[in-house]
């Protein structure tokens, strides 16, 4: 999906706050300004608490800015807080972390933005704080750029976990010259009623996991047990493909289509899903094939049309490898460095359109003809 670790004990305050009297860095003219006191509480799904008490060497303090992002992002959010204007304030904010959705794993960084009265500005050095769900006790593994968070399950389990992951990123890079070095984190919940605080309100229902790409952390639902090495052989190097395709095809413009990003990571899982070549061979035979240039964008709610968009996807990463190679699979991920579209990027490394991709990749199935209101 794209969307999208030692024991720890039930997180109280993951803080690592400003000194007492934090040292401003000035965007207008100097003026000291002296906080006293900065503290961050996170009170996980619901909000992170913030408490604040700062005091202007001359004039008064008239607004109060809180500025935050996850430290692996570059995109930082200004939040007006109410305060009282006076040579000293005290506030206390609460964050919705739902509304604005945080989830679980991310160091948050912050910083306050003062304004005197004079029009000068002001912030903190900024401070860090872990957002972690308290409501398990969680293990830790980390391996390189990975790092795994789980809570259930013996040491095996986390260790298996790490290994499956690693591999997948050696997979890409070998098999495909796909490659990422940033870091990734993994939380394992147990079972799918505990994963739900890690997603986004209003998820389908059918998630059993999600890579949030620009925050560089996988949640998953995997349960120890008999079927356990299955499945963090099928969902750990699916989730694994999205972080590292996003990492090599990093761009402001643009990313890969759904088709080439969902279906290098159903290829590239270790335990393969059954259902999906029996899905697009029924699809051929009764003409209800989705078009690829369908595929570009998100995939249908619907749970049915959304298990063949997956289906069809790796169907057609598949039949560029088999009739291409591997080589132009890892040149479509790496072209959209370049801020290219998708129709760029599919003319520019397979030389040919994407209806063109489309009919030929329909052709290999022995396709006879839309039928039932699909178009090619």
């Amino acid at each position: 999906m794209r969307r999208r670790r030692v024991l720890l004990l039930p997180l109280v305050v993951c803080l690592l706050a400003s000194p007492a009297r934090a040292l401003l860095t000035p965007i207008g003219a100097a003026a000291p300004v002296t906080v006293s006191a900065s503290t961050a509480t996170p009170h996980f799904p619901q909000n992170i608490a913030f408490h604040l008490e700062a005091g202007a060497a001359s004039g008064e303090i008239t607004a109060v800015n809180l500025l935050y992002h996850a430290a692996n992002t570059p995109v930082t959010k200004r939040v007006r807080v109410p305060a009282e204007r006076g040579q000293r304030i005290s506030l206390d904010y609460a964050l919705d972390t739902q509304a604005d959705f945080l989830p679980p794993g991310l160091d948050i960084e912050y910083r306050w933005a003062f304004t005197l009265s004079d029009g000068t500005q002001y912030r903190t050095d900024p401070a860090t704080l872990f957002y972690m769900d308290d409501q398990q006790q969680w293990k830790k593994k980390t391996s390189g750029q990975i790092t795994l968070w789980w809570y259930s399950g013996d040491d095996a389990f986390g260790q298996d976990a790490i290994d499956t992951a690693t591999r997948a990123t050696e997979r890409l890079k070998k098999t495909f010259n796909v490659t990422g070095d940033r870091p990734i984190r993994i939380l394992i919940y147990s079972n799918a009623r505990d994963l739900r605080v890690a997603l986004p309100p209003n998820s389908a229902e059918w998630i059993g996991g999600g890579a949030t790409t620009d925050l560089g952390i996988i949640h998953a639902a995997i349960a120890p047990g008999q079927s356990a090495a299955s499945e963090i052989r099928r969902i750990l190097p699916h989730e694994m493909s999205h972080m590292i395709v996003y990492q090599a095809s990093l761009n402001p413009y643009n990313h890969p289509p759904l088709w080439l990003d969902e279906g290098l990571a159903v290829h590239n899982q270790e335990t393969p899903d059954v259902r999906f070549r029996p899905l697009v061979r029924d699809a051929a035979d009764t003409g209800k094939l989705i078009p690829v240039r369908a595929l570009d964008s998100p995939f249908p709610f619907n749970a049915d049309q959304a298990l063949l968009s997956y289906a069809e996807s790796e169907s057609i990463v598949n039949f560029i490898i088999n009739a291409y190679g591997n080589k132009y699979i890892g040149a479509l991920v790496s072209a959209f460095k370049d801020g290219l579209s998708y129709d760029q990027v599919v003319q520019t490394v397979l030389k040919e359109s994407i209806e063109d991709l489309d009919k030929e990749w329909k052709a290999s199935l022995n396709y006879s003809g839309d039928q039932g209101g699909i178009t090619g």
